[in-house]
Formats: structure tokens, C-alpha cells, sequence
């Protein structure tokens, strides 16, 4: 019988095995139901060519995932953009983003005067944030709404809009601001502006790292690094989960193809998996997890010669307002946002479909067809691409609505009658990769208590 056994081989399950090692655990096994673990995370190469399939970075300034890439020894693996720059398509024609207005606080005056992608109107507004009295209260309120509550109803279309809700699934009129953005609201309350609260962190620290890293050899890196870690983990391919079970004091884990003891479980899957896997064991608990909202993706990468594409690419790619999009909601320039991402006179797009359209496996090459077009009309580009690949991701990613935190504290309050079962991941408390992994950590740490 295992002391713990984790449910899903993704950077979640794994990160919470190498954390549970380093408090001591000896007997644990982890059930991937894939035949690899890493999740999202995949690297593919070509000849020409580094492709990732899920996220392409991490954020860098979450303290969590700096130590257990100290820990893990990567530190030399650890590459940060090329640029720092991004655009915005508006008005049929990329605008670059004057610097620091990613933070909702533009950093050169001069190039924010300058700019045509927010009017004159729009940037007085902005201007003005710092006198915008603070919320009263403690009551959520919507992205969207806090946004043009600060800043103007300008700003949130044109820039805030696209910016956070391609960072966290979802528009930003559904977005809970105390679940996807908590920072905003303490930076209003501690400073009673946004305005003022950066201002006084980039006196504090003028030169700050960029807010995203990778690695060189992708991101897939991490998750196979934390496999080569583990040393008391037992992992088993192939293993999907069917159902879980407690008699005769401990928990049976039904697999396909067999069954598995242990003393404690950790679900590191998504809340509609772990709603299905505890269906027979709690039914109002299996509801509450099934409420959790997810949203499909659908990423297209294409790899070009340098000679196509007409377009410099001295940016990290570029994001569509809503009330502009045609196919496209982003696009990253990973080639030239990362080192290695393509050979050399090769470049590397990441395309990300719009979520209005409806992807269908039937529809793949009149997809990937629309999207090169319109790309290569943006961009200038001439000719086929070398590579087209599609990656879509179904219920890929957790929507963090208004509802989103009541329904994990109802989650967490009826797992309270079930000592012993944990749930860690995406779906709950945090969606990035340092979220997972301090979400990891810290189930961790409860279990080894």
C-alpha cells in the first residue's frame, strides 16, 4: 500500500511529488493516464523548428517556482525575451504598445503622448486614474468593471481588454478581479491607486526582470526535469482513473486495468476529471467540481524563411481587441520573442484562434488556411509556410468567473468529510505554472502534516 497516491502526471502531480519528497515522504506513486507526464507542457522539435504545444513561459516574479528552479539546478537553462516590446492591431495596422502601459502605467511620457492607439480623451482619462476615489467595501467586482472603473472605458478595449483576458481564459466582463487579478485591488488599497502604486515600485526598483521567462530548450524542460528528480515516486503510465473508494481503512483506486491502495490521494487534474473520478463516492462533491468552467484553445503554429516575411518582428507579437477580431486573437512571435526557437533565416509564429469560432476536427485545414491568411496580410508574408501544426486544447483552461472562488470554498469545505483527499491545480486557486506549482507546495505541505 502507498502512503500517497497523485492522480494526474502533469507539472501539478509532479511538482507536488517532488514536494512531498523533500518533506520526507517515502511510498508515493503517481498515475498518469497519458502515455507521458509534463501535461500542457510539450516541446516538439523539427529541423528547423522548437515547438510548444502549451504555455511558452512562466512568470518569473512568483517566488515558488525561482527556487525550485534553483533546486532543480536549471538556473543556466533559464532564458528571458528577446524583446520587450509588443504590439497592438488596431485600425487594420500594428501599434506598438508605448512601455510600461502592460502595467496600465505608461513609463515613457513621451512615446504615450505619441501614440494613435488610444485618443486624446483616452489618455486623459488615464491620466486622471489617480484621482479615482477607492472601491468602498470588499465586494467582487468584474475585470472589466474595474478596469473602466480606473482607467476609462478606452483603455479596457483598446489595451487592458486583450491583455488579461488572453493571460486568464475568458472575457474580461466575466473575469472575478478578486480570483484572476487579486494584486489590483490590494495595489488600490494599500495605495488608492494603480497609478501610484507602480510608480512607487518602479522608484523602488527602476530596472525590474522581465515578468516572463523560458528555457532553452522549451518548456518541457521543467517537467521532465522534476521526473529525473524524483526518487521515492513510482509512476505509472497509462493509468487512467475510474474511481475512488474508502473501506477497511485506507482508499482504493480503481484503474482501468487494476487496483491501488494507499492512505492518501491527491487529485492533480482538472475539476471535471476529479469530478467524474469521485462521482460514486460523493455526488454533491463531484457537482461542485463539474461547476468549475473551462474554456477550449486552439494555438496554430507556422514556421516560415526570414525572406517571406516582410514585417522586422521587433516585438514578441502582437494582441486583437475583441471588437476587432476576425480569426485571430494573438499572435506571438516566437522566434523572435526566444532564442531558439527557429534556424537561422527561419521565423516562428504562434496564431491564436479567436474562441468565437468553434473548432471542429473537420474544419482543421479551412482553419488553418483562414489564419494564414489574415497573418500574412498583417505581417507582409509571401508564399506557403514550411510548417503548419495545430495543437487544440479542449476545456484547456479554467474560466475564473464571478462564482469561481464561492464554488472552491464550497469545494474545500466538503473535501472536509473526506480526510485524506486533496485537490491541486489549475482549476482552483491560481492557473499559471508558478500557481500550479505553489498550489503543489502547499498541498504538500497539508498532506505531510
Amino acid at each position: 500500500m502507498a502512503e500517497t497516491a497523485i492522480i494526474g502526471g502533469g507539472i501539478s502531480g509532479l511538482a507536488t511529488a517532488y514536494f512531498l519528497e523533500q518533506n520526507g515522504a517515502k511510498d508515493i506513486i503517481l498515475l498518469e493516464a497519458g502515455a507521458e507526464t509534463g501535461g500542457k507542457l510539450k516541446t516538439r522539435k523539427t529541423q528547423h523548428y522548437l515547438i510548444e504545444e502549451g504555455p511558452d513561459a512562466y512568470v518569473a516574479a512568483k517566488p515558488v517556482i525561482g527556487k525550485l528552479i534553483e533546486k532543480l539546478d536549471l538556473q543556466q537553462e533559464v532564458i528571458a525575451p528577446q524583446h520587450n516590446t509588443f504590439f497592438i492591431y488596431s485600425g487594420k495596422k500594428l501599434q506598438e504598445v508605448p512601455a510600461g502601459l502592460s502595467a496600465l502605467v505608461p513609463a515613457d511620457i513621451g512615446a504615450f503622448l505619441r501614440t494613435e492607439l488610444i485618443s486624446w480623451q483616452g489618455k486623459i482619462r488615464l491620466v486622471l486614474e489617480r484621482l479615482v476615489p477607492s472601491a468602498k467595501g470588499t465586494e467582487d467586482e468584474s475585470l472589466a468593471a474595474f478596469i473602466e472603473r480606473r482607467f476609462g472605458r478606452e483603455m479596457l478595449q483598446k489595451l487592458a481588454g486583450p491583455l488579461f483576458a488572453g493571460i486568464h481564459a475568458g472575457g474580461a466582463n466575466e473575469l472575478s478581479l478578486e480570483a484572476s487579478f487579486p494584486q489590483f485591488r490590494k495595489m488600490e488599497k494599500e495605495f488608492g491607486s494603480i497609478t501610484k502604486a507602480v510608480l512607487t515600485r518602479r522608484k523602488q526598483n527602476p530596472t525590474p526582470p522581465p515578468i516572463f521567462h523560458s528555457f532553452k530548450n522549451g518548456m518541457q524542460t521543467l517537467p521532465d526535469a522534476i521526473r529525473q528528480h524524483l526518487k521515492q515516486t513510482s509512476v505509472i503510465m497509462g493509468a487512467k482513473v475510474r474511481s475512488i473508494a474508502y473501506f477497511r481503512d485506507k482508499w482504493h483506486i480503481q484503474t482501468e486495468s487494476t487496483q491501488i491502495e494507499a492512505e492518501k490521494v491527491i487529485l492533480a487534474v482538472p475539476a471535471f476529471t476529479a469530478s467524474e473520478i469521485l462521482s460514486q463516492l460523493d455526488k454533491p462533491l463531484s457537482a461542485a467540481l463539474g461547476s468549475i468552467r473551462h474554456s477550449s484553445s486552439t494555438i496554430i503554429t507556422f514556421g516560415f524563411r526570414q525572406e517571406q516575411v516582410q514585417n522586422p518582428l521587433k516585438g514578441t507579437g502582437f494582441l486583437v481587441p475583441a471588437p476587432e477580431q476576425e480569426n485571430i486573437s494573438a499572435v506571438t512571435f516566437s522566434s523572435a520573442k526566444w532564442a531558439g526557437r527557429a534556424a537561422q533565416a527561419h521565423v516562428l509564429f504562434r496564431a491564436f484562434l479567436n474562441k468565437n469560432k468553434k473548432f471542429r476536427k473537420t474544419d482543421t485545414e479551412s482553419i488553418m488556411g483562414s489564419v494564414q491568411k489574415e497573418l500574412s496580410g498583417i505581417l507582409g508574408i509571401e508564399g506557403v509556410p514550411e510548417l503548419t501544426d495545430l495543437r487544440h486544447w479542449a476545456n484547456g483552461q479554467p474560466v475564473y468567473d464571478m462564482e469561481h472562488l464561492q464554488r472552491v470554498n464550497h469545494i474545500e469545505t466538503l473535501l472536509l468529510q473526506h480526510p485524506g483527499i486533496h485537490v491541486t491545480g489549475a482549476s482552483y486557486r491560481g492557473a499559471g505554472i508558478a500557481d500550479c506549482v505553489r498550489q503543489a507546495k502547499e498541498v504538500a505541505e497539508k498532506v505531510s502534516a
